[in-house]
This record gives C-alpha cells, sequence and structure tokens, in this order.
C-alpha cells in the first residue's frame, strides 16, 4: 500500500491537513485509489475513487462503521444523532424521521420558506454592503424555525450566530487533535464553548416545551413525540436530544453555505447569472415562487448541482472499519480511520473533464452518463444520504428565486475559503444592487 510521503514523527500530516487540506488530499489522489497518512500517531486510509468509495457506502457497508475523527468529534456536540448514529439505531431513528421530509410535507414547507426569503429580500437596501454568511444563516435558520421546529422566538437567533461559531470549533478539533489546545483559554476557544451552551440549552428548552403541550404542530419534533418504533417505544430526552441538535447545526450551515457559494459564483460569472435572472423572470413573472415552480426551474437546479459539486459543503467524511476489508485491492484493518472526500472526487478530471471551470451545463440530461456513479457525493449515497437533500435543495431555489427577481449582488474585497467542519467562505461581504 502506499504512504503519503512527509509527515512529522508526532504529529504525522495533521500540519498538512490543517493548513492546506484541499490541496494535500488531491495530490494523495495522485498516488493511488487507497492511500495511508498520519493524523498525530493515528495511521490513517484515504479513500479516491469513485468505485473505492461505492464499497464503503454500499457494497461493504458494514465493515464502515459510523466513526473515525469526524465522526467522533462530532458526537461530542450532536451526540448519537442520524449524522452519527450507526446499525440499527440509525435505521429505527431514520424510519421515524423520515415522514417530515416526505414530498407533500416540503410542498408545505416551501410556502413558508418562500414567503421568508422574499421578506428578506425585501428588507435590503441598494447600495448596502451585507455579511453574506451572516444574512444567509439567519435566512436559514428562520426557515428552520418556521417548519422542522416551531418553537419559541429565540431558536432563530440562537442558531444563526451559535451554529456557525460550532462549525468552525469542531473543524479545528478535527483537524488539530490534540485536545490540550482546545482547552486553553483562548478566545476562541471560549466562543466556542458559549455556543455550544447556548444551542445546548436552547434543545433542553425545546424538548420541554413540547413535552408540555404535546399538541400536534405539524413539524418534525411534533412527529419525533408522536413516533414509536416497532416495539411500540418512543423517543427517549436524550434520544430527541441528538436528533434535534442534528438538524438544527445540518440544517442550517450546509443550506447557508451553499447560497453563499452560489452568490459568490454568479457575482464572477455573469453569463450565469443573466441565464438564471432570466429564467426567474420567465417562469415566476413577478410572483412569488411557490413548489410547484421549482421544477420549471431548470437552469436554477443545474447551477445548484454544480455549485455543491464545485463547492460541496461536506468536504471529508470519515468512517471505521469494524472488521479487516479489503477495498480496491488494498487491505485495511479493523479498527481503522478511513477517509473519503467529496472535493476530491468532485475534481478528479477523469470523472469531471475542466474540474475547476464552474459549468451548470454538465448537468443538462443528455450529458448525465459522462461521469461515473458515485462520482458526485455531495449529500452521500446508499443507505446514508442526507435524510433533509430534498428539504435543503427547496430552501436554496426559494431564496435564489427571492434575490434573483429583485437584486444582484457584487462582490466587495476578497472572501476567504476556509475548510473546519463544512468548506465555507469566511468574510463574503457584498453590495447590494438592483438589477
Amino acid at each position: 500500500m502506499i504512504t503519503a510521503p512527509g509527515g512529522l514523527p508526532l504529529a504525522g500530516h495533521a500540519l498538512d491537513l490543517l493548513r492546506r487540506p484541499l490541496e494535500f488530499l488531491t495530490e494523495l489522489r495522485e498516488l493511488g485509489e487507497v492511500v495511508k497518512f498520519r493524523i498525530g500517531p493515528l495511521e490513517t486510509y484515504l479513500l479516491t475513487s469513485p468505485d473505492a468509495v461505492r464499497e464503503v457506502q454500499i457494497t461493504q457497508r458494514a465493515a464502515f462503521g459510523k466513526g473515525g475523527a469526524v465522526m467522533d468529534r462530532s458526537r461530542v456536540v450532536v451526540g448519537n444523532g442520524l449524522a452519527t448514529a450507526d446499525g440499527e439505531e440509525h435505521r429505527k431513528h431514520r424510519k421515524m424521521m423520515q415522514p417530515a421530509f416526505h414530498h407533500t410535507r416540503i410542498a408545505g414547507y416551501a410556502e413558508i420558506m418562500a414567503a421568508r426569503a422574499a421578506e428578506r429580500a425585501a428588507s435590503w437596501l441598494p447600495g448596502t454592503e451585507i455579511s453574506l454568511s451572516d444574512e444567509m444563516h439567519a435566512v436559514s435558520a428562520d426557515m428552520l424555525s418556521r417548519t422542522l421546529i416551531t418553537s419559541g422566538a429565540d431558536v432563530s437567533e440562537v442558531l444563526s450566530t451559535a451554529v456557525p461559531e460550532l462549525v468552525g470549533g469542531l473543524g479545528r478539533r478535527i483537524l488539530l487533535p490534540f485536545d490540550w489546545a482546545h482547552r486553553l483559554p483562548l478566545p476562541v476557544n471560549r466562543r466556542y464553548d458559549k455556543a455550544k451552551a447556548r444551542l445546548g440549552d436552547l434543545v433542553h428548552r425545546t424538548i420541554a416545551e413540547y413535552r408540555k403541550q404535546p399538541d400536534d404542530r405539524g413539524d418534525l419534533m411534533s412527529m419525533l413525540l408522536a413516533a414509536r418504533d416497532e416495539d411500540g417505544a418512543p423517543m427517549s430526552d436524550e434520544e430527541l436530544y441528538d436528533e434535534i441538535i442534528t438538524i438544527m447545526i445540518g440544517g442550517v450551515a450546509t443550506t447557508a453555505e451553499t447560497i453563499v457559494w452560489i452568490f459568490h459564483v454568479l457575482a464572477s460569472h455573469p453569463d450565469v447569472e443573466k441565464r438564471l435572472q432570466t429564467e426567474v423572470d420567465e417562469v415566476l413573472e413577478g410572483r412569488t415562487v411557490t413548489y410547484s415552480d421549482l421544477p420549471r426551474l431548470e437552469y436554477m437546479k443545474r447551477v445548484i448541482a454544480e455549485a455543491l459539486r464545485r463547492y460541496p459543503p461536506a468536504w471529508m467524511v470519515s468512517r471505521r472499519t469494524t472488521r479487516e476489508v479489503e477495498v480496491a485491492g488494498e487491505r485495511i484493518p479493523a479498527g481503522s480511520d478511513v477517509f473519503f472526500s467529496p472535493h476530491v472526487l468532485h475534481h478528479d478530471p477523469r470523472s469531471f473533464p475542466r474540474p475547476y471551470e464552474f459549468d451548470p451545463d454538465r448537468w443538462l440530461p443528455e450529458r448525465a452518463g459522462e461521469s461515473p456513479r458515485h462520482a458526485y457525493i455531495p449529500f452521500s449515497t446508499g443507505f446514508r444520504k442526507c435524510i433533509g437533500d430534498a428539504f435543503g435543495q427547496t430552501e436554496i431555489m426559494t431564496v435564489l428565486a427571492a434575490v434573483a427577481a429583485r437584486w444582484q449582488l457584487r462582490q466587495v474585497g476578497e472572501p476567504v475559503a476556509r475548510c473546519d467542519l463544512t468548506y465555507r467562505l469566511k468574510e463574503c461581504v457584498m453590495r447590494v444592487e438592483r438589477r
């Protein structure tokens, strides 16, 4: 098996992963389908091909549990929620949560999303500068608090401020695997601890509120309270806590950050922006977007698909082997941490010619077979596919439609791309201009 060159005696390749993660992982892809490297003293394995990832996610999924650096660090915050749960618990909870994400439910959510997106876009003033990341986290938090968890008035505010801080802190803990560094009384650690405490308190209060008034509000929380597993047992408060905090973080962070990337792209690709605006004008004719409009926004869907290829929020995924397993002809010992990177897969020129070019038309139906299966996994794949993918895409489309109908956003300064728990833009400031 090929071993990554370089590395330091104690840190291994942790500093490469911390300082230049995407470049480092891309370099490993050129070495082979399975490459061994070290994070601190721990030997880990990177899988770099669609076929190898398919083995992890589908054909040999029983040999790969929800573990590794990403999952272990995430469990500190989200416990054993759907994103980190394994085996029977994952299957049971997914079945209980699935009805909340049925297309008939999402149709109802879309009406709320569209109204909130239009209201937010209407509140902007021409010529003003906005922090797009702050705006989109606020929009996403507002939508979640009015659809999936319709609780107290402070839900949206806590989510929009605490989630970005938690995402950044979790990323630092994954990429810098030295616990002592995260216990130092530094401002960045204090902000993380405060955000974690605020979000945890919000979830506990929300559960207590719903327990006290268990009326069906038509949201995910009500559904989980009423749900029973095959044995007739309800979710415990601990199980509810883990699932709700998982939905809160995943539902706000990844969606908001994808929208930020899209507007960043539109600002630098006027041809793409113009085609998107024209489609919105022709389909909506000045109306607020509805759920029935979404299938007709075909170019918008291609723009979103390309943004998720080019800038996948979940840029690295980890698993842990439950037994010795062979992948792509290489033996991986039991108990090993295994990684694969959607970013590395999405930028492989063998799967996507001109991978760093933003080309929405690569997703035209007649070009659908050009890339191998499992080369494109922004929402994962197989049994582990994100339960909220349709919800997130509906939210993204309603926001794009609301903004594109009224405004064009222009980049102010140069934002900084950062890999932590997600791949995101920091300090993305935009100037609002009338179309």
